[in-house]
């Protein structure tokens, strides 16, 4: 709801003022409100959306939604990215400014660079996560890129070619760490944080959503993560992939007991974590590194990887 449309139904500057002071309005931006039922009901990034589309209309007309904000409005999730301002960028190289709910970007910005959803521009993903990948950390921009490409967004190659049309921006070396090391297998924040931390632990993984079977061929199931040997398995344990949420908590646990039972008497072994273990990748680093030596070189049934 927007104040001219307040006063229009016969609402008063005074009688906002005393709805926002009950509580019963929550203020976007100056002169645009939220139910505060509303407000408490959507989530974070959802704010950020009414927020970003109740600041449109104050900017000027050849600025286009970027940065967390387009991520936020093309769908890409973000993780422990700060939402509190809508950004939008202009063309430009000065005149940029930072407000308490508004950071306007002044960047070389071309047609190539901007599409339009619902009416909207906004950054494509591509430059989406580019900009991300300049000016946020290493593991958000990697969760970025990853989720980018597993929801089809955008592709290496347009990072790619995104990260050469910047090459003298700040922030592109960074960028172009990220866009290498993206990969649209991961399919959870959690899955691209454990990929980063452990790389840098040095246990990379070998190999991501691999399908394993049985020596008879039968499959056995397809895991987040193969280790060194490609004996050893890695399983991020999070309440939920991209768009996808048990129904049934109580059958997936089950079901998961079932998979892994399997993989172990198949001759895997298996090391679980979750969102608590990576706070201490050196430890969770350090148990991947005791799986691996007992299955190398071993044995024990040899079951195959798809």
């Amino acid at each position: 709801m927007t104040r001219r449309s307040a006063l229009h139904d016969g609402e008063t500057d005074v009688g906002l003022a005393r709805r926002r002071r009950r509580g019963e309005l929550f203020s976007l931006r100056p002169g645009v409100y939220l139910s505060a039922t509303h407000h408490e009901q959507v989530r974070h990034e959802s704010r950020h959306r009414l927020l970003a589309l109740a600041t449109q209309w104050v900017v000027a007309s050849d600025a286009c939604f970027s940065h967390a904000s387009a991520a936020v409005l093309h769908g890409i999730p973000l993780w422990s990215v700060p939402l509190d301002r809508v950004q939008m960028t202009r063309p430009g190289v000065n005149g940029g400014h930072r407000r308490k709910t508004l950071h306007v970007h002044m960047s070389r910005i071309t047609d190539e660079d901007i599409t339009v959803l619902d009416g909207i521009p906004v950054t494509t993903p591509a430059r989406t996560v580019v900009d991300l990948a300049r000016t946020v950390g290493f593991e958000q921009a990697v969760a970025i890129a990853d989720a980018a490409l597993f929801l089809g967004l955008t592709t290496t190659e347009e990072l790619s070619a995104q990260v050469g049309r910047a090459a003298r921006y700040r922030g592109i070396a960074r960028a172009r760490r990220v866009v290498s090391f993206a990969d649209g297998r991961s399919e959870s924040v959690g899955e691209s944080r454990s990929r980063v931390l452990l790389t840098a632990a040095g246990v990379a993984p070998v190999d991501l959503q691999a399908v394993m079977r049985n020596e008879r061929g039968g499959f056995l199931g397809r895991v987040d993560f193969l280790f060194a040997g490609r004996r050893t398995i890695g399983e991020f344990d999070g309440e939920m992939k991209y768009g996808r949420l048990s129904a049934d908590p109580a059958r997936t646990v089950f079901d998961e007991k079932v998979r892994e039972d399997g993989l172990r008497e198949a001759g895997f072994a298996v090391v679980r974590w979750t969102w608590r273990d990576l706070v201490d990748p050196a430890q969770l680093a350090a148990r991947i590194r005791r799986a691996i030596p007992r299955q190398v070189g071993s044995g024990g049934t040899r079951a195959p990887v798809a």
